[in-house]
């Protein structure tokens, strides 16, 4: 008799396989859950890849305009295809343009903050010369930049409140 109990036992192990119903669509339910909110966070984080990835390869036109003031001590004759300054072009990785005026250089990245609606970012890199050290600094402005959500995409950006001319 202790036998059969043993089979039975046995038996009732074999039988209970896998997953019920309703713990499979908790488990669903729970990685939507977190999809929905990790995936809006994911995708700020590519197009803040982008911008500064963008930002980076911008790095021929400051070096083109530290030439040009070196030569010249004014930014004043610093423009696209002048003093020795690339033209504007698109084949940048993540740059859709780029144009230089008086030194500054006005870019427009492909990344997009969708926090702000905006498909490309417009990108201002201001130079700024100190002759004493033989430093040339770089304000960067953002047309993205919103100071009270902080959702600009390059951490270094400050507000883009009018063209330079």
């Amino acid at each position: 008799m202790m036998l059969s109990e043993n089979k039975k036992k046995v038996y009732n192990m074999k039988q209970q396989k896998g997953f019920t119903l309703i713990e499979l669509m908790a488990v669903v339910a729970i990685i939507g859950i977190l999809a929905t909110i990790s995936l809006p966070v994911f995708n700020h984080y590519i197009e803040k890849s982008k911008a500064a990835a963008g930002l980076a390869s911008l790095g021929t036109f400051k070096n083109d305009v530290a030439v040009c003031f070196m030569h010249e001590d004014t930014f004043s004759v610093c423009n696209d295809g002048e003093e020795g300054i690339h033209s504007g072009t698109s084949g940048i990785n993540w740059v859709e343009s780029v144009m230089v005026r008086q030194g500054v250089i006005e870019a427009y990245l492909t990344a997009s903050n969708h926090f702000e609606g905006q498909e490309n970012v417009l990108v201002h890199l201001v130079p700024s010369a100190n002759p004493e050290d033989a430093a040339m600094n770089w304000t960067v402005l953002c047309s993205d930049y919103n100071a009270s959500a902080g959702t600009h995409l390059i951490d270094t950006c400050t507000g883009l409140t009018e063209q330079p001319e």
